[in-house]
């Protein structure tokens, strides 16, 4: 194991300053989920493309609106908690000018804004609500970290660890463990005690390190989007078992219908999963059985995605609960 460049998640937090119209006077989080409102359209489908934002119905896919996140360039995470609330991680015009926006389910508009401070650039993030957490990847000099919220904190923890470079996919593993995409590999983050954390590469075999781009938790094991280059450009995702440090890939799944500029994002949500289908001249999004893959069930045509996730209605989530 390797540890923590705590010097470097130091420096970090110590330039993680914030202005006054977006700082949160209690949790970043908890005070984004007093504004939540019910939707009248039931779950929603998040499309994010450029800097816009696309929703759809969910599972029917009927369009119902679009926006723009204030000041966004271009839009480098798009993720969703069990209540209802999407965060969509935004670069704008400044280099390095990331910030996290979150939105109730429905909404247009941001409810709050969680604050990384200058400095960063995001790219890809995960909600974990069981505790809860939010994992934001940015990158500042080149070098990668994972900026980590808690539910009591109007800062987050940044940590780091200097030979990890490219982090563009992350995802929480059964609530504690963060597992990252990052330089053609898989990294487990552990936390190790408050507020250390350690990274470590996972092993794996050829076609996850040659194919991989995008990471999710499926429940019980760990979904890896695979996608092969031109003019194979198949994708197609890997179910991956997880024990500790060890990877073993123990299926893979196909999707029929797939074109140019496919799988460049996907989403699980029960028993589907979202997938980009094309970004060509017919853009597409499907919605797959999932694990079974084959045949898309519905297609949103006229449409592609670099970042897909499903916003749960919240007064459903109340009734799981």
């Amino acid at each position: 194991m390797k540890c923590l460049a705590m010097l470097f998640a130091l420096a970090l937090l110590a330039g993680c300053g914030q202005s006054a119209n977006t700082a949160l006077p209690q949790g970043a989080i908890a005070q984004a989920r007093a504004h939540k409102t019910s939707g009248s359209y039931g779950d929603l489908i998040y499309a994010a493309r450029g800097k816009v934002v696309y929703i759809f119905t969910y599972p029917s896919g009927e369009y119902v609106t679009q926006f723009v996140p204030p000041n966004a360039v271009t839009i480098g995470g798009l993720c969703s908690d069990a209540s209802g609330s999407v965060f969509v991680d935004v670069n704008g015009s400044g280099s390095d000018s990331g910030v996290v926006y979150e939105y109730s389910h429905g909404a247009t508009s941001p409810s709050a804004t969680l604050p990384l401070g200058s400095g960063y650039t995001v790219a890809g993030c995960a909600s974990e609500t069981a505790y809860p957490k939010l994992a934001v990847a940015v990158l500042q000099n080149g070098t990668s970290a994972i900026a980590v919220f808690k539910d009591d904190q109007t800062q987050p923890h940044v940590e780091s660890d200097g030979s990890v470079k490219n982090i563009s996919s992350v995802t929480f593993e059964d609530h504690l463990n963060i597992i990252a995409w990052a330089d053609k590999r898989l990294w487990l983050m552990t936390q190790m005690g408050h507020p250390y954390w350690l990274f470590e590469g996972m092993t794996m075999n050829e076609v996850l390190q040659r194919y991989g781009h995008f990471v999710q938790w499926g429940g019980y094991q760990l979904a890896v989007l695979t996608r092969r280059p031109r003019p194979k450009a198949k994708s197609r995702i890997q179910q991956v078992q997880v024990d500790g440090y060890h990877t073993k890939v123990t299926g893979t799944i196909n999707f029929n219908g797939l074109g140019s500029g496919s799988g460049t994002a996907f989403a699980l949500q029960g028993s589907s999963v979202l997938l980009s289908m094309s970004s060509g001249k017919n853009p597409s999004i499907g919605i797959y059985p999932y694990p079974e893959g084959g045949n898309p069930e519905t297609v949103i045509s006229g449409y592609s995605a670099d970042f897909l996730t499903v916003s749960v209605e919240p007064s459903r989530s109340r009734i799981r609960k």
